[in-house]
């Protein structure tokens, strides 16, 4: 079974159990709230806090540098003091997502230009971090071969002792050999990472994003599961963190193809509703008490419930690991078995 815990040792001298469910706190797609055109990242921080109490632990969440640098995300609430938000594992990530064109999940739209953003000012923005619990910091992305990123990323965190250092794979270019300055968009190549998997283990924990995984979904499951398969063939038993995978029906399917750690903004965006991800309107039509809220108020709750429950869905994938792969406790258990068995058999060809 590809599917596992993990124990991983803390800067702190601590630790933490896998599988871990972190939301994802954005100023992409959030927009802005209030007459003084509040980020919507501060909302996002505010549903996060107040459902703190239902959350399991241990408590992750993950920011983006790009928003602590420009103020997207108050750096008060990861601080020592007060008002610091009470996470187990604080994972602050590049700030590249922030940049990029939106991706245009509906209905949200990108508000304003991405601001400057580069690997020196990501750098500098986390010289200025002060956090008082565990920090995971994400390396800045890199869009060259493996080794060579294997290697930016070992210069980076070997300056940065004091932090769980996790590596973002991004996948390597390919080069037209008739045309050298030409570079397709790819996605992740296991056979170009396979002399160098064994070197991965310098790190605590292995990222991917899911869409660069494969171009269709069942392909990404049987490269993430192929991926883990890879490393523990090189002996490197870290833990696999899927960027971006955050929803009801695929966090479990990741967990079955071997990753440990997810995150995402999907709780942000849509509704959990008995399993799957829908519309956030949708869900306040099928509850007749957040008809009579204004619309705010409504997603607000909306979103909390999709909090409390990933709590629910942690326990959920514990169970299914403890059981040996025992899909029967989950609500949509016959689309889960169904995928994952069609992973399978795509990997036994």
């Amino acid at each position: 079974m590809l599917a596992r815990k993990s124990v991983v040792p803390l800067p702190s001298g601590g630790s933490l159990e896998t599988p871990l469910i972190v939301p994802s706190i954005s100023s992409k797609g959030a927009g802005r709230s209030g007459p003084d055109a509040r980020p919507g990242s501060f909302d996002q921080i505010d549903v996060f806090e107040a459902t703190l109490p239902a959350l399991r632990r241990p408590v992750g969440l993950l920011v983006s540098s790009y928003d602590l640098h420009y103020g997207f995300i108050p750096r008060e609430r990861f601080r020592d003091g007060a008002r610091s938000l009470p996470v187990d594992l604080l994972l602050v990530d590049s700030g590249s997502y922030e940049t990029l064109p939106f991706e245009g999940d509906p209905p949200y739209l990108q508000d304003k230009r991405a601001l400057p953003w580069d690997e020196w000012m990501f750098e500098s923005t986390l010289e200025s971090l002060r956090s008082p619990g565990d920090v995971a910091l994400v390396s800045f992305d890199k869009h060259d071969t493996y080794e060579l990123q294997i290697e930016a990323a070992q210069r980076f965190f070997g300056r940065r002792p004091g932090v769980l250092s996790d590596i973002l794979l991004k996948p390597p270019p390919r080069i037209d050999p008739n045309d050298p300055t030409w570079r397709s968009p790819t996605f992740h190549d296991l056979e170009a990472l396979a002399p160098c998997a064994a070197a991965l283990d310098a790190f605590g924990v292995i990222g991917v994003t899911e869409k660069e995984l494969d171009p269709t979904p069942l392909g990404r499951l049987v490269i993430l599961a192929q991926l883990r398969e890879l490393l523990d063939d090189a002996g490197v038993k870290r833990p696999i963190h899927v960027f971006g995978g955050l929803d009801p029906l695929w966090t479990p399917l990741y967990v079955a193809a071997g990753a440990e750690i997810i995150d995402g903004l999907a709780w942000w965006r849509y509704a959990f509703d008995d399993g799957i991800a829908s519309y956030q309107d949708v869900a306040i039509l099928r509850d007749a008490a957040l008809m009579e809220e204004p619309l705010g108020t409504g997603r607000a709750i909306v979103r909390q419930t999709n909090l409390e429950a990933l709590a629910q869905l942690t326990d959920d994938v514990n169970v299914y690991i403890e059981e040996g792969g025992e899909w029967a406790h989950f609500s949509r258990r016959e689309i889960l078995e169904q995928t994952y068995d069609a992973m399978i058999h795509v990997m036994r060809r």
